[in-house]
Protein backbone atom coordinates (compact mmCIF):
# COMPACT_ATOMS: atom_id res chain seq x y z
CA UNK A 1 0.00 0.00 0.00
CA UNK A 2 1.33 3.80 -1.20
CA UNK A 3 1.85 6.05 1.14
CA UNK A 4 1.90 9.38 0.38
CA UNK A 5 4.26 11.96 1.78
CA UNK A 6 2.55 14.59 4.08
CA UNK A 7 5.53 17.24 2.22
CA UNK A 8 5.40 16.69 -1.54
CA UNK A 9 2.37 14.49 -1.57
CA UNK A 10 3.81 11.54 -3.31
CA UNK A 11 3.27 8.05 -3.27
CA UNK A 12 6.35 6.47 -1.15
CA UNK A 13 6.04 2.47 0.01
CA UNK A 14 4.24 2.23 3.41
CA UNK A 15 7.65 0.76 5.31
CA UNK A 16 9.61 4.06 3.75
CA UNK A 17 11.64 5.92 6.40
CA UNK A 18 11.11 9.27 4.27
CA UNK A 19 10.16 10.10 1.32
CA UNK A 20 12.32 9.12 -1.60
CA UNK A 21 11.48 12.16 -3.73
CA UNK A 22 11.66 15.13 -0.85
CA UNK A 23 13.50 13.20 1.70
CA UNK A 24 11.13 14.48 4.58
CA UNK A 25 11.18 11.81 7.11
CA UNK A 26 7.66 10.11 8.26
CA UNK A 27 6.49 10.13 11.20
CA UNK A 28 6.06 6.36 12.87
CA UNK A 29 2.85 4.96 12.15
CA UNK A 30 0.86 3.58 15.61
CA UNK A 31 0.65 0.02 15.80
CA UNK A 32 -2.99 -1.36 15.20
CA UNK A 33 -3.94 -3.58 18.67
CA UNK A 34 -4.26 -6.92 17.96
CA UNK A 35 -7.74 -8.82 17.83
CA UNK A 36 -9.24 -9.65 21.41
CA UNK A 37 -8.71 -13.75 21.69
CA UNK A 38 -7.82 -16.30 23.84
CA UNK A 39 -4.29 -17.64 23.42
CA UNK A 40 -4.41 -21.88 22.18
CA UNK A 41 -4.87 -23.99 25.36
CA UNK A 42 -2.90 -26.12 25.49
CA UNK A 43 -4.19 -30.16 25.48
CA UNK A 44 -4.60 -31.42 29.10
CA UNK A 45 -3.67 -35.36 29.74
CA UNK A 46 -5.64 -36.86 32.88
CA UNK A 47 -3.23 -39.36 34.48
CA UNK A 48 -4.62 -42.47 36.04
CA UNK A 49 -1.27 -43.15 39.05
CA UNK A 50 -1.71 -46.43 40.80
CA UNK A 51 -0.13 -46.67 44.69
CA UNK A 52 2.85 -48.88 45.21
CA UNK A 53 2.99 -51.96 46.93
CA UNK A 54 -0.26 -53.22 46.51
CA UNK A 55 -1.87 -57.03 46.42
CA UNK A 56 -5.11 -58.16 44.86
CA UNK A 57 -6.04 -61.98 44.61
CA UNK A 58 -8.66 -64.31 42.82
CA UNK A 59 -11.45 -62.79 40.58
CA UNK A 60 -10.03 -59.29 41.24
CA UNK A 61 -7.02 -59.55 39.82
CA UNK A 62 -8.48 -61.44 36.87
CA UNK A 63 -10.42 -58.33 36.22
CA UNK A 64 -7.44 -56.35 36.70
CA UNK A 65 -5.69 -58.77 33.66
CA UNK A 66 -8.98 -57.68 31.93
CA UNK A 67 -9.13 -54.04 32.42
CA UNK A 68 -5.18 -53.61 30.99
CA UNK A 69 -4.50 -56.99 28.73
CA UNK A 70 -2.28 -58.17 31.71
CA UNK A 71 -1.42 -61.81 32.49
CA UNK A 72 -1.75 -63.00 36.40
CA UNK A 73 1.84 -62.97 36.67
CA UNK A 74 2.55 -59.45 34.79
CA UNK A 75 -0.50 -57.83 37.26
CA UNK A 76 1.07 -58.89 40.26
CA UNK A 77 4.57 -57.65 39.47
CA UNK A 78 2.57 -54.09 38.51
CA UNK A 79 0.80 -53.96 41.98
CA UNK A 80 4.13 -54.93 43.17
CA UNK A 81 5.52 -51.86 42.00
CA UNK A 82 8.52 -49.78 44.52
CA UNK A 83 6.45 -46.63 42.82
CA UNK A 84 3.52 -45.38 41.81
CA UNK A 85 2.80 -46.17 37.96
CA UNK A 86 0.67 -44.63 35.37
CA UNK A 87 -1.92 -47.31 34.49
CA UNK A 88 -3.61 -45.20 31.64
CA UNK A 89 -3.83 -41.77 29.90
CA UNK A 90 -6.71 -39.61 29.19
CA UNK A 91 -7.64 -36.59 27.24
CA UNK A 92 -10.95 -36.02 28.93
CA UNK A 93 -11.51 -36.11 32.69
CA UNK A 94 -14.85 -38.04 32.69
CA UNK A 95 -13.46 -41.24 30.99
CA UNK A 96 -10.65 -40.80 33.92
CA UNK A 97 -13.14 -40.85 36.50
CA UNK A 98 -15.20 -43.74 35.31
CA UNK A 99 -11.39 -46.09 35.49
CA UNK A 100 -10.37 -44.75 39.05
CA UNK A 101 -13.96 -45.80 40.14
CA UNK A 102 -13.57 -49.19 38.47
CA UNK A 103 -9.93 -49.82 39.98
CA UNK A 104 -11.26 -48.43 43.30
CA UNK A 105 -14.12 -51.32 42.84
CA UNK A 106 -11.30 -53.67 42.92
CA UNK A 107 -9.78 -52.26 45.91
CA UNK A 108 -6.70 -50.55 44.70
CA UNK A 109 -5.67 -47.22 46.10
CA UNK A 110 -5.91 -45.53 42.19
CA UNK A 111 -6.47 -41.54 41.83
CA UNK A 112 -6.02 -38.82 38.82
CA UNK A 113 -3.43 -36.18 38.30
CA UNK A 114 -3.33 -33.69 35.48
CA UNK A 115 -0.17 -33.66 33.20
CA UNK A 116 -0.01 -30.19 33.62
CA UNK A 117 -0.23 -30.50 37.48
CA UNK A 118 3.18 -32.59 36.98
CA UNK A 119 4.79 -30.16 34.74
CA UNK A 120 4.99 -27.96 37.35
CA UNK A 121 6.06 -29.46 39.87
CA UNK A 122 9.15 -30.59 37.62
CA UNK A 123 10.05 -27.17 37.88
CA UNK A 124 12.82 -27.25 40.27
CA UNK A 125 16.06 -25.39 41.44
CA UNK A 126 19.23 -26.84 40.19
CA UNK A 127 22.12 -26.35 42.40
CA UNK A 128 25.31 -25.29 40.86
CA UNK A 129 27.41 -25.74 43.96
CA UNK A 130 27.96 -25.81 47.67
CA UNK A 131 28.39 -22.85 50.18
CA UNK A 132 28.51 -24.66 53.26
CA UNK A 133 27.36 -27.08 55.83
CA UNK A 134 26.26 -26.10 58.65
CA UNK A 135 24.52 -27.72 61.54
CA UNK A 136 20.97 -26.60 61.05
CA UNK A 137 20.75 -26.31 57.08
CA UNK A 138 22.40 -27.28 53.87
CA UNK A 139 23.59 -23.58 52.05
CA UNK A 140 23.63 -24.62 48.19
CA UNK A 141 23.77 -21.53 45.54
CA UNK A 142 22.53 -21.83 42.21
CA UNK A 143 23.33 -20.90 38.55
CA UNK A 144 23.79 -16.68 39.44
CA UNK A 145 25.33 -17.82 42.42
CA UNK A 146 22.00 -16.90 44.47
CA UNK A 147 21.65 -18.91 48.05
CA UNK A 148 19.95 -22.01 47.77
CA UNK A 149 19.43 -22.58 51.79
CA UNK A 150 18.09 -26.32 52.74
CA UNK A 151 17.21 -26.43 56.14
CA UNK A 152 16.78 -30.45 57.69
CA UNK A 153 13.68 -29.81 59.63
CA UNK A 154 12.52 -28.58 56.55
CA UNK A 155 13.30 -31.31 54.19
CA UNK A 156 9.76 -33.21 52.93
CA UNK A 157 11.07 -35.60 50.61
CA UNK A 158 14.50 -37.10 48.61
CA UNK A 159 14.30 -38.69 45.51
CA UNK A 160 17.60 -40.00 44.35
CA UNK A 161 18.56 -41.87 40.85
CA UNK A 162 21.13 -42.73 38.61
CA UNK A 163 20.82 -41.41 35.11
CA UNK A 164 22.36 -42.20 31.88
CA UNK A 165 23.87 -39.32 30.06
CA UNK A 166 25.59 -38.80 26.95
CA UNK A 167 28.98 -36.94 27.51
CA UNK A 168 28.03 -34.84 23.77
CA UNK A 169 25.54 -32.64 26.55
CA UNK A 170 28.62 -30.60 27.65
CA UNK A 171 29.02 -29.31 23.73
CA UNK A 172 25.67 -27.81 24.30
CA UNK A 173 26.18 -25.76 27.19
CA UNK A 174 25.06 -22.03 26.97
CA UNK A 175 27.89 -19.59 25.72
CA UNK A 176 29.46 -18.19 28.98
CA UNK A 177 28.30 -20.45 31.13
CA UNK A 178 30.92 -21.36 34.18
CA UNK A 179 32.63 -24.58 34.36
CA UNK A 180 31.45 -26.83 37.17
CA UNK A 181 33.78 -29.50 39.32
CA UNK A 182 34.08 -33.20 39.43
CA UNK A 183 35.73 -33.69 42.47
CA UNK A 184 39.35 -31.53 41.95
CA UNK A 185 38.85 -31.61 38.32
CA UNK A 186 37.13 -28.55 36.18
CA UNK A 187 34.52 -30.29 33.59
CA UNK A 188 32.24 -28.41 31.39
CA UNK A 189 32.68 -25.27 30.05
CA UNK A 190 35.92 -23.94 29.04
CA UNK A 191 37.07 -20.70 29.57
CA UNK A 192 37.41 -18.16 26.33
CA UNK A 193 40.72 -18.53 24.97
CA UNK A 194 42.12 -21.11 27.60
CA UNK A 195 44.00 -23.44 26.43
CA UNK A 196 42.18 -27.36 26.52
CA UNK A 197 44.13 -29.91 28.72
CA UNK A 198 45.44 -32.92 27.67
CA UNK A 199 42.97 -35.26 29.02
CA UNK A 200 40.03 -33.14 27.31
CA UNK A 201 42.44 -33.10 24.07
CA UNK A 202 42.50 -36.71 24.28
CA UNK A 203 38.80 -37.53 25.56
CA UNK A 204 37.45 -35.26 22.50
CA UNK A 205 39.96 -36.83 19.82
CA UNK A 206 38.79 -40.44 21.02
CA UNK A 207 35.77 -41.42 18.14
CA UNK A 208 33.51 -44.22 17.84
CA UNK A 209 32.78 -45.33 13.97
CA UNK A 210 29.93 -47.29 13.50
CA UNK A 211 29.75 -50.30 11.01
CA UNK A 212 27.36 -49.55 7.97
CA UNK A 213 24.59 -51.87 8.08
CA UNK A 214 24.84 -52.64 11.74
CA UNK A 215 23.32 -49.42 13.30
CA UNK A 216 22.93 -45.52 12.22
CA UNK A 217 23.87 -44.07 15.69
CA UNK A 218 26.22 -44.25 18.15
CA UNK A 219 25.54 -43.43 21.90
CA UNK A 220 28.23 -43.30 23.98
CA UNK A 221 26.82 -42.42 28.12
CA UNK A 222 27.98 -42.68 31.67
CA UNK A 223 26.24 -42.97 34.91
CA UNK A 224 25.33 -39.55 36.47
CA UNK A 225 23.46 -39.76 39.99
CA UNK A 226 20.93 -37.32 40.67
CA UNK A 227 18.72 -35.95 43.39
CA UNK A 228 15.35 -34.05 44.32
CA UNK A 229 15.20 -32.25 47.66
CA UNK A 230 11.71 -31.51 47.93
CA UNK A 231 10.95 -28.97 50.99
CA UNK A 232 8.01 -27.92 53.37
CA UNK A 233 8.13 -24.43 52.72
CA UNK A 234 8.81 -24.28 48.75
CA UNK A 235 7.15 -25.25 45.73
CA UNK A 236 10.33 -26.39 44.00
CA UNK A 237 12.71 -28.68 44.46
CA UNK A 238 16.24 -28.22 44.79
CA UNK A 239 18.29 -30.46 42.11
CA UNK A 240 21.93 -31.92 42.78
CA UNK A 241 23.58 -33.13 39.87
CA UNK A 242 26.66 -35.37 40.45
CA UNK A 243 28.35 -33.99 37.06
CA UNK A 244 27.17 -30.88 37.42
CA UNK A 245 28.74 -29.98 40.59
CA UNK A 246 30.86 -27.32 42.34
CA UNK A 247 32.45 -29.58 45.41
CA UNK A 248 34.54 -26.78 46.78
CA UNK A 249 32.30 -25.83 49.73
CA UNK A 250 33.15 -29.33 51.13
CA UNK A 251 36.78 -28.01 51.81
CA UNK A 252 39.34 -30.12 52.74
CA UNK A 253 36.56 -33.40 52.68
CA UNK A 254 36.57 -32.87 49.02
CA UNK A 255 38.22 -35.92 47.33
CA UNK A 256 39.06 -36.14 43.45
CA UNK A 257 35.71 -38.65 43.01
CA UNK A 258 32.66 -36.55 42.27
CA UNK A 259 31.02 -39.46 43.27
CA UNK A 260 32.01 -39.73 46.66
CA UNK A 261 31.63 -35.98 46.99
CA UNK A 262 28.28 -36.63 45.75
CA UNK A 263 27.62 -39.19 48.69
CA UNK A 264 29.40 -36.80 51.21
CA UNK A 265 26.46 -34.38 50.51
CA UNK A 266 23.92 -37.02 50.84
CA UNK A 267 25.37 -38.27 53.89
CA UNK A 268 24.82 -34.54 55.73
CA UNK A 269 21.50 -34.29 54.75
CA UNK A 270 20.25 -37.88 56.04
CA UNK A 271 22.16 -37.13 59.49
CA UNK A 272 20.16 -33.62 59.91
CA UNK A 273 17.07 -35.44 58.75
CA UNK A 274 17.28 -39.00 59.46
CA UNK A 275 13.41 -39.21 59.39
CA UNK A 276 13.24 -37.55 55.99
CA UNK A 277 12.19 -40.32 53.38
CA UNK A 278 14.35 -40.81 50.58
CA UNK A 279 13.08 -42.78 47.63
CA UNK A 280 15.78 -45.15 45.29
CA UNK A 281 12.62 -46.47 43.09
CA UNK A 282 14.41 -44.94 39.94
CA UNK A 283 16.80 -47.08 39.77
CA UNK A 284 14.38 -50.27 39.38
CA UNK A 285 11.70 -48.91 37.45
CA UNK A 286 12.68 -45.96 35.73
CA UNK A 287 14.65 -46.57 33.00
CA UNK A 288 11.50 -48.31 31.53
CA UNK A 289 10.71 -45.20 28.76
CA UNK A 290 6.73 -47.28 28.14
CA UNK A 291 5.63 -45.71 31.46
CA UNK A 292 5.86 -42.23 30.20
CA UNK A 293 2.53 -40.29 30.15
CA UNK A 294 3.06 -38.39 27.96
CA UNK A 295 3.49 -39.03 24.14
CA UNK A 296 6.09 -36.94 21.84
CA UNK A 297 4.93 -38.18 18.39
CA UNK A 298 8.20 -35.34 16.84
CA UNK A 299 10.77 -37.44 19.36
CA UNK A 300 9.15 -40.72 18.32
CA UNK A 301 9.58 -40.28 14.43
CA UNK A 302 13.06 -38.76 15.12
CA UNK A 303 13.84 -42.34 16.97
CA UNK A 304 12.27 -43.95 14.38
CA UNK A 305 14.43 -42.08 11.66
CA UNK A 306 17.57 -43.10 13.31
CA UNK A 307 16.53 -46.44 13.89
CA UNK A 308 17.45 -46.37 17.49
CA UNK A 309 16.85 -49.33 19.66
CA UNK A 310 14.94 -49.58 23.25
CA UNK A 311 18.05 -49.33 25.00
CA UNK A 312 19.31 -45.78 23.36
CA UNK A 313 15.91 -44.63 23.81
CA UNK A 314 15.85 -44.74 27.32
CA UNK A 315 19.99 -43.38 27.24
CA UNK A 316 18.35 -40.63 24.74
CA UNK A 317 15.46 -38.94 27.40
CA UNK A 318 16.52 -40.78 30.44
CA UNK A 319 16.87 -37.25 32.59
CA UNK A 320 13.20 -36.25 31.30
CA UNK A 321 11.95 -39.42 31.97
CA UNK A 322 13.53 -38.70 35.54
CA UNK A 323 11.68 -34.94 35.81
CA UNK A 324 8.57 -37.03 35.41
CA UNK A 325 9.59 -39.68 37.82
CA UNK A 326 10.64 -37.48 40.59
CA UNK A 327 7.64 -35.32 40.30
CA UNK A 328 4.93 -38.06 40.60
CA UNK A 329 6.98 -39.60 43.35
CA UNK A 330 6.66 -36.26 45.15
CA UNK A 331 2.52 -35.76 44.48
CA UNK A 332 1.87 -38.91 46.24
CA UNK A 333 4.18 -38.52 49.19
CA UNK A 334 2.08 -35.36 49.12
CA UNK A 335 -1.47 -36.73 48.36
CA UNK A 336 -0.22 -39.86 52.02
CA UNK A 337 0.55 -36.58 54.01
CA UNK A 338 -2.78 -34.38 53.04
CA UNK A 339 -4.65 -37.78 53.80
CA UNK A 340 -3.27 -39.00 57.02
CA UNK A 341 -1.83 -42.09 58.99
CA UNK A 342 -4.05 -45.16 57.66
CA UNK A 343 -6.29 -43.53 54.76
CA UNK A 344 -6.42 -43.03 51.68
CA UNK A 345 -5.23 -40.13 50.14
CA UNK A 346 -6.90 -38.11 47.35
CA UNK A 347 -5.01 -35.92 44.78
CA UNK A 348 -3.47 -32.60 45.79
CA UNK A 349 -6.12 -29.58 44.97
CA UNK A 350 -3.34 -27.70 43.00
CA UNK A 351 -3.19 -30.71 40.73
CA UNK A 352 -6.95 -32.43 40.48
Amino acid sequence: MARECEKCGRPNNERAPHCIYCGAPFRPVAAQPAADREPAKKPEIFLIVVSPGQELDGERLQALGREFNLDPYTAVQKLKSPAPWVARTYPEPAAAQELVRRLQGLGLDAYILKQSGIETVSAHVQAKGLRQIGPEAIVFFDGEDRELPVAYADLFLIVRGRIQERPERENDLEEGAQPVRMGRLVMGAEKAGEKKGVIRETLEGIKIKPRPGLMRWVFRGQAVEIMDLYLQSATRAVRVVESEFDYRGLGESMSPSGLLNFYLILAALTRGAPDCPIDVAFNAVGYTMRETPKEDSVRDQLNANLGLSENAKKLFDNRAHFDNFSARVFLHHLRRKKAGPGRQGTAPEAIK
